[in-house]
């Protein structure tokens, strides 16, 4: 079976640097327990989940389009293979397409087959529309 990573594309009715904006402000749609914050190229930031974290840095940055985050450590207390996000990236691509501004998240490392893909997926799905709010339909792959 051919390994997918998670990806998820969305469209809203906001601008660009809106939606950007909106990405880099985790602690208003992933969680509010948050340390640092990813505003700018090499930004490290660390979010919590009870005992559960993900340590990341900003490794690439196009001002309203792109946003690439390298998780460096990650501990969650509920996968059998704890740190099962060391090593992956969190990339961000947003484009205008009309009226609209088009969103895709895609999560490199999270690939089918591994615990967390389906749990995760739930997760980066709301988390993801959150970020943007106001999304049409989605295609998740």
């Amino acid at each position: 079976m051919k390994e997918t990573h998670f990806t998820y594309r969305f469209s809203v009715s906001k601008l660009g640097e809106e939606v950007f904006a909106k990405v880099s402000r985790v602690a208003e749609w992933w969680t509010p327990d948050i340390e640092g914050s990813p505003e700018k190229l090499h930004d490290e930031f660390t979010v919590r989940f009870g005992e559960s974290f993900v340590k990341m840095e900003v490794t690439d940055m196009i001002p309203e389009k792109k946003m690439i985050w390298l998780v460096k450590d990650s501990y969650w207390s509920f996968l059998h293979y704890k740190t099962e996000w060391n090593g992956t990236e969190i990339v961000w691509n947003i484009s205008a397409a009309g009226s609209c501004t088009l969103v895709s998240l895609m999560h490199t490392g999270l690939v089918t087959g591994k615990e967390c893909f389906e749990i995760c997926n739930e997760g980066w799905a709301s988390g993801a529309s959150s970020a943007s709010a106001s999304s049409t339909p989605s295609t998740r792959t």
